[in-house]
């Protein structure tokens, strides 16, 4: 018997089911999934080059080749609210829901760090103008100052540093801080 099942998260599941065997398992034949999001996309935002655009929603982030508009790169994240790239282009970093910023590293796919950054949801994330760290607003009242820095992971590589962010001040506000830019 062949049954074919369209999920709630988008996706078409064709299985077949062997009726001579009692205990048959069904076996997955195939799987149809369309390339975006399964829920709201939160974020966008454009490479330095603007060849590569990243978009954000609650399960996932995926980088795109704008020429293409192929998706190039999907990685499991928190809920997003927002994003940008990193300069060079080889990392992302994401504001969540959860208060947390998080690091991607492009290339492998992989997070490597997240940050419990924000009491509250991470609202908003700026590139500082000499481009060596971030600013994020949150739902706790508060603007912090991030410094990129290398640092030296066994977990991550040997022989290489892997990207991390350093705290540097707060600066605390009156209220919810919806947006932040740096001048």
């Amino acid at each position: 018997i062949k049954i074919l099942g369209l999920l709630t998260n988008n996706t078409l599941e064709a299985c077949s089911v062997n009726v001579e065997e009692i205990k048959s398992a069904p076996t997955n034949v195939s799987r149809l999934a369309i390339p975006g999001h399964r829920t709201d996309v939160r974020t966008l935002a454009f490479g330095s080059d603007n060849t590569a655009l990243l978009s954000a929603s609650a399960e996932t982030l995926k980088i795109w080749n704008r020429e293409t508009v192929q998706c190039i790169r999907t990685i499991s994240c928190d809920y997003a609210l927002c994003s940008l790239f990193v300069p060079g282009d080889r990392h992302v970093v994401l504001g969540s829901k959860s208060g947390k910023l998080q690091i991607f590293d492009i290339g492998s796919g992989s997070l490597l760090e997240s940050v419990d950054a924000h009491e509250g949801s991470v609202w908003s994330i700026a590139m500082s103008p000499d481009k060596r760290g971030i600013v994020s607003g949150g739902a706790d009242h508060e603007v912090k100052f991030w410094d990129f820095e290398l640092i030296t992971d066994q977990e991550y590589s040997s022989t290489s540093k892997r990207l991390t962010l350093v705290h540097t001040r707060t600066l605390k506000m009156s209220d919810d801080v919806m947006c932040v830019k740096f001048s």
